[in-house]
């Protein structure tokens, strides 16, 4: 209940700084962070290089190997510059590793992220080839 209330307070926060002409975007990713209670909610995946002509197909495992993105299929076919939504929350400090689905070979390492659980920001996933950003909202 408590943080359904905080959600409608930025909600109506985020409509009234449309009313002043400020951004409702920010607002919007901090409603999201809300549901999240103290986790980091983690917004979307843009591609920034890829790997493979055409398309990635791209999922994100916890250092356990744990999946924590996509749920409901294997990976998200992404092209360069594309951005898909991730909407996932993870636990603060949590090292995200994103993969690049190989049905022939052994997938592809793109990159590490360790996310920081105070602060708002976006992150590069590097160590690998391409070049991917996510956002988190803390």
């Amino acid at each position: 209940m408590r943080n359904l209330s905080k959600l409608a307070a930025v909600g109506i926060a985020a409509a009234c700084l449309a009313l002043t002409g400020t951004s409702a975007a920010v607002a919007g990713q901090n409603a999201s962070a809300l549901t999240c209670g103290g986790n980091v909610f983690l917004d979307g995946l843009r591609a920034l290089e890829i790997t493979e002509n055409g398309h990635d197909e791209v999922y994100i495992t916890t250092q356990a190997g744990a999946k924590v993105w996509p749920v409901t299929t294997d990976y998200v076919s992404i092209a360069a510059g594309q951005r898909v939504e991730v909407d996932k929350c993870v636990a603060p400090n949590a090292v995200l590793y994103l993969w690049e689905e190989d049905t022939l070979d052994v997938d592809d390492y793109l990159g590490v992220v360790a996310i920081d659980g105070d602060r708002t920001k976006d992150y590069l996933f590097g160590g690998g080839p391409g070049l991917y950003r996510i956002g988190a909202v803390a």
